[in-house]
């Protein structure tokens, strides 16, 4: 009988504790946010199934947060809901869920961050409908985006003018672009999916999984960009860092370039890009400069990497180069200025032209070649050619 009563004791106590303090059963979460005031959506009306939307219950919830100036945090337990509007976060607000939970926002935009500095995204999956953008910010700093999938809608993530932190997040789906940074954003990016955007180009936007526009800074790192129907990253006069990533499988190029930009690429794997319209593994154009240290371009549906137009300069150092189907390096200007390249200490091996290193110029003045270290060649003869005005006028 006393074995009974204890059980019976403890099991009120549970409850008891349940009921007082709403528990967020993502673990990740709990632990990072112990000394946050929840506001559990459900309790405040919200449906978990998914068959009525949720809006009302946000609002109250918020009201009640808002009254509250310490840390506080709106949660989503284990569940679906349906989004008619816009979820609105205040600066250094926290919205979590649960991993198994999806929200889903049938609206112009899901999630809001505009002006939200501070504010933080943890965990669940976040999906938009066709022609929404599930995640926008303008004009916020120290944004931090963790543990989530944003799925579908036309864009995934847009922002502009906004400082912000990803980790262990997975962007997909998006008919346009997966996401789109403007404005001089300054954006990290860290064990990241972006995959599988762009199916709606070119009548529905861009086809990119990431594009970096407007001088904004992108890094990337120990992440996956694959399958996106035009470019893994798009760089149009911004920068990127983009350091052990793996960016494969993309229609287009792997890393693409327009106007003037600043790109930097380390230990990363750029490899079958650009099968849908036989393009290459990274594009560098328009008076670009890149730096290319201990990666392999491999198996793209063109060149490796094409260097391209007047005042564009490439240097590549300890890169590997193999079975691309058109050439290795392909470097074109056919303008004023001057192209150049520096390869220092790569390792070429055959591919479908003889050449593993072009040059094609207008006249014998625009184009500098460097040629350090030592450079090994595989079953390929010549290793470079020089083409002026369409005659090949040196080999080696």
């Amino acid at each position: 009988m006393k074995k009974t009563w204890r059980n019976i004791c403890f099991l009120l106590l549970a409850v008891l504790i349940l009921a007082g303090y709403p528990q967020i059963t993502h673990a990740a979460v709990s632990e990072a946010y112990g000394d946050y005031t929840v506001y559990n959506v459900t309790e405040y009306g919200a449906d978990p199934t998914g068959a009525q939307a949720c809006d009302a219950a946000i609002s109250s919830a918020l009201r009640a947060a808002r009254k509250n100036s310490g840390k506080k945090l709106l949660y989503f337990p284990a569940g679906s809901y349906t989004v008619h509007g816009t979820v609105k976060l205040a600066s250094r607000m926290v919205l979590a869920a649960d991993e198994q939970t999806v929200v889903t926002g049938t609206g112009s935009k899901l999630i809001n961050l505009t002006g939200a500095s501070g504010a933080v995204i943890d965990g669940g999956t976040w999906r938009g409908r066709a022609g929404s953008t599930v995640i926008s910010g303008n004009s916020g700093s120290d944004i931090r985006l963790l543990n989530m999938n944003v799925e579908s809608g036309l864009n995934g993530i847009k922002l502009r003018a906004t400082t912000a932190y990803l980790e262990n997040v997975t962007i997909s789906k998006s008919t346009s672009i997966g996401m789109g940074l403007s404005g001089q954003c300054q954006v990290t990016a860290k064990d990241c999916k972006i995959l599988n955007n762009g199916s709606g180009y070119p009548k529905q936007g861009l086809g990119h999984g990431v594009g970096v526009y407007e001088k904004s800074v992108f890094n990337i790192s120990d992440s996956q960009l694959n399958g996106n129907r035009e470019c893994g990253i798009s760089v149009k006069n911004g920068t990127a860092f983009v350091t052990n990533c793996k960016l494969y499988n993309n229609g287009r190029h792997g890393l693409g370039t327009a106007l003037v930009c600043n790109v930097t690429m380390t230990n990363c794997d750029i490899y079958k890009n650009g099968l849908k319209d036989k393009h290459d593994g990274v594009i560098l154009v328009g008076g670009s400069k890149g730096t290319f240290t201990n990666c392999k371009f491999r198996a793209n549906a063109a060149t490796g990497l094409l260097v391209n137009d007047s005042n564009t300069r490439a240097v590549i150092k300890k890169c590997i180069f193999k079975n691309n189907k058109a050439h290795n390096i392909y470097s074109e200007n056919l303008k004023s200025g001057k192209v150049s390249l520096v390869i220092d200490s790569c390792s070429f091996y055959k591919c479908k032209t003889s050449d593993s290193v072009r040059i094609h110029v207008n006249k014998k003045s625009a184009y500098s070649l460097k040629i350090k270290g030592k450079n090994k060649y595989y079953k390929v003869k010549p290793k470079y050619t020089f083409w002026i005005k369409n005659k090949l006028t040196y080999k080696k």
